[in-house]
Order: structure tokens, then C-alpha cells, then sequence
């Protein structure tokens, strides 16, 4: 019997439209979490033939995407902090705001694994861990983002259908 490949995500590439285009750095992130998936199914009740009721799940059923959550090293461009900033600028409209992201998660080879693609992301969370030099703790960034809708894609950038 031979023991299955198992795959070590061991980079992360991030591209968000406007905002990493000057260039982040790939090595930078240590974590990063795909959206969970969620399917709303309804269930109907009905008495069926014998007066005894009946549960059927819903012909529609909604879709709900959770937030990605990266973490990465201090990004001396401050990609994440320059998006936060747009966020915060009461002058700009929603859409100004909303940005395509897409995430790639590499193997050992730098060759992607899969990805998650949104094409209206809104930055949701922003916070700094600081360093430790006694633990040898490094500066850190935790960014969460959400989206109404993300695709998975496959290893190809095609999406992932059944």
C-alpha cells in the first residue's frame, strides 16, 4: 500500500486590485484561512400519505461565505494599513472600498494548490501583535476580509464545479 501525498501549504500569495499592485511579498504570510462554506437547506414539514409528517429540504438553498483571516510579517509598503485607510475615508463610496482579492495557496514549489477569489472583498478586521525580543516574537499583521460571494478555484485558476 502506498501512503498518499500530503501537501504543506508553504506560501501564500495575496493580490488585491489597487492595493498590492506596488508588491507584496509572498514570504511575508504565516497564516492564512480560507472562507468556511455554508448551505442554508430549509426543511419543509408536510403530513404525507399516512397522516405522519414528512420533512423535504428546500429546492433553494443559500449559500453563506465566513471571512479569510491572513496574518502576515510587517509589510514596509503597509499594504493592509493603506486599504484600512480607504475604509476609513468617509468621502469614498462602498464600491471604492471593495476590492478583488485573490488568494493562492502555494505547495513547496511555489506551484498553487488552490485559491479563493472574491471580485468585491471589503477589509473587515485589522489589528497589530507586537514584538517580543525576549521571546523573539516578531511584528505581526492580522487582516480579515469578507466578501458577499468567494469562488474556489482549482490549481488552474478554473472554478471548482461538480
Amino acid at each position: 500500500m502506498s501512503t498518499p501525498e500530503v501537501y504543506t501549504v508553504a506560501h501564500v500569495n495575496v493580490t488585491i486590485d489597487g492595493i498590492t499592485d506596488a508588491g507584496m511579498n509572498q514570504l511575508l504570510f504565516n497564516k492564512a484561512t480560507p472562507p468556511s462554506v455554508t448551505v442554508e437547506a430549509p426543511k419543509h414539514d408536510f403530513h404525507g400519505d399516512q397522516g405522519k409528517i414528512e420533512s423535504i429540504i428546500a429546492s433553494v438553498q443559500n449559500v453563506r461565505f465566513g471571512t479569510v483571516e491572513l496574518g502576515q510579517g510587517l509589510d514596509k509598503g503597509m499594504c493592509m494599513a493603506k486599504w484600512l485607510a480607504q475604509i476609513q475615508d468617509p468621502t469614498k463610496s462602498i464600491d471604492d472600498k471593495k476590492k478583488h482579492v485573490k488568494i493562492d495557496w502555494l505547495d513547496q514549489n511555489g506551484q498553487t494548490l488552490f485559491s479563493w477569489d472574491a471580485e468585491k472583498a471589503l477589509l473587515t478586521g485589522y489589528s497589530s501583535a507586537g514584538s517580543d525580543p525576549s521571546s523573539n516574537a516578531v511584528l505581526t499583521v492580522t487582516a480579515t476580509i469578507d466578501a458577499d460571494e468567494w469562488k474556489h478555484l482549482d490549481s488552474g485558476g478554473s472554478p471548482i464545479t461538480g
